[in-house]
């Protein structure tokens, strides 16, 4: 929503959350406090209480602003018409940049998983799949004999997954040695799972 547009409650709200943010991927969701997040927001804590009634209710609003699924499929739209694997490997460098842009990406998706068991995570899904389902289309479009037979939801979790492991990896290993020896670009693992591990009619 546009700033200029947004009424009091709407600006508390935003600052509440953007404020929850910042405190819950540097501290976690446990270490964080209702106190903390309204003195973050510049609120008094009764403040807080006229706009979400529970932590966990501003966690949820911040996973649904934040997740990386909910701020970085639905971009996959933007991206212009190309070939099948041209446009996936669109796909997957819009990805990777998105989450770089926001470092605090990777703590927010652990904390879920970790101090909240993913309980939000159905509620993400049910959101970005229609996304989902719409880039599945054009990615097939006319060329399926150029594909393997995959349901919406295993292309959802093949590629998605290979994107987040391959940023996840980056994040996990940043500062190593692997990294200096062997620093995969989001193209590279794109290559393997475009056109696999194990090369076809090769005689041992």
């Amino acid at each position: 929503m546009n700033l200029l547009t947004q009424n009091k409650g709407e600006r508390t709200r935003g600052e509440i959350i953007e404020a929850a943010y910042a405190l819950f991927v540097q501290q976690g969701y446990h270490g964080t406090s209702m106190r903390q997040i309204a003195q973050e927001a510049d609120l008094a804590l009764g403040g807080i209480y006229n706009h979400f009634d529970s932590k966990e209710a501003i966690f949820k609003a911040v996973i649904v602003a934040y997740h990386p699924f909910v701020t970085v499929v639905p971009k996959l739209e933007t991206l212009d018409d190309s070939a099948t694997e041209e446009l996936l490997r669109k796909a997957a460098r819009l990805f990777v940049h998105e989450m770089e842009q926001q470092n605090g990406l990777f703590n927010l998706m652990f904390i879920e998983l970790i101090e909240l068991d993913g309980r939000h995570m159905p509620e993400i899904v049910d959101a970005v799949l229609p996304y989902v389902l719409r880039f599945q289309q054009r990615v097939t479009g006319g060329r399926e004999e150029s594909l393997r037979a995959q349901t919406p939801v295993a292309f959802f979790r093949s590629f998605i997954g290979t994107v987040v492991a391959y940023y996840v990896m980056n994040e996990l290993l940043a500062g190593t040695a692997v990294m200096q020896l062997d620093p995969l670009s989001i193209d590279d693992m794109m290559d393997t799972y475009l056109h696999g591990l194990i090369l076809k009619n090769v005689t041992p």
